[in-house]
């Protein structure tokens, strides 16, 4: 009877034990497959005033999640905006343009900080692996015809479309900075070649030069730089 008794409980106490292993497993790798979870500090604004990062909960391996998790998302975003078959409105174009990115830029700008001020091999080693990504991010954007028509088709109908001075800033602004072009000249390219030494480098994005301080350049008005 007791040793029958002892078998049992040893039969239930592997089963739990294996249970447990599973369950581990399958979260390690759950956590492994994404890397990414709600429980990461960037998953949401900080709660502090102005929110300011939360430092006491921020570890080194939070960023790199949060960075390849953020432009996942902008991606998607910015890929939603520019199949919309809706005709392009400052709404629907410009501020939804202004509102992708809100985790990648809430994780970036710890991490740019935290990088120049407290580095070590960890943020090191996440800075070079995901400066070419980074770049490459940032060239998907700006070679996006779709994107850039949708933008500068608002701009093009600012008049008509009853702009405010703001909003008329703003559209020209996202030309300049998030296309790399000037608004009075839209054809300006950004050469595959380019991006793929941007790419290899991790350099920062291509700047642009006014068109208006190197006439005698046309349109190949390129600089490389901060833009």
């Amino acid at each position: 009877m007791r040793s029958g008794l002892t078998l049992t409980l040893c039969l239930i106490a592997q089963g739990c034990a294996r249970a447990t292993s599973d369950q581990t497993t399958a979260g390690a790798a759950a956590v492994s497959a994404g890397g990414f979870s709600s429980a990461n500090p960037f998953a949401q604004p900080s709660s502090l005033p102005y929110q300011a990062p939360a430092f006491n909960h921020i570890r080194n391996a939070d960023y790199q999640p949060a960075i390849e998790e953020g432009m996942r998302r902008q991606r998607a975003e910015l890929d939603s905006i520019a199949r919309q078959q809706a005709p392009p409105t400052f709404e629907n174009t410009i501020v939804a343009l202004e509102r992708t990115g809100d985790l990648l830029n809430r994780c970036l700008r710890v991490f740019g900080a935290v990088v120049q001020a407290n580095t070590n091999d960890t943020l090191q080693r996440v800075q070079t692996e995901e400066a070419p990504k980074l770049a490459a991010h940032s060239d998907a954007r700006y070679l996006d015809s779709r994107l850039f028509q949708r933008v500068h088709s608002v701009y093009q109908r600012r008049a008509t479309l009853n702009l405010s001075a703001e909003q008329n800033t703003l559209s020209s602004a996202i030309i300049s900075t998030s296309f790399g072009r000037e608004p009075n000249c839209p054809n300006l390219p950004r050469t595959a070649f380019v991006s793929s030494i941007r790419r290899r480098l991790g350099s920062p994005p291509v700047s642009r030069t006014s068109c208006s301080r190197l006439p005698r350049l046309g349109p190949w008005c390129w600089t490389i730089g901060h833009s």
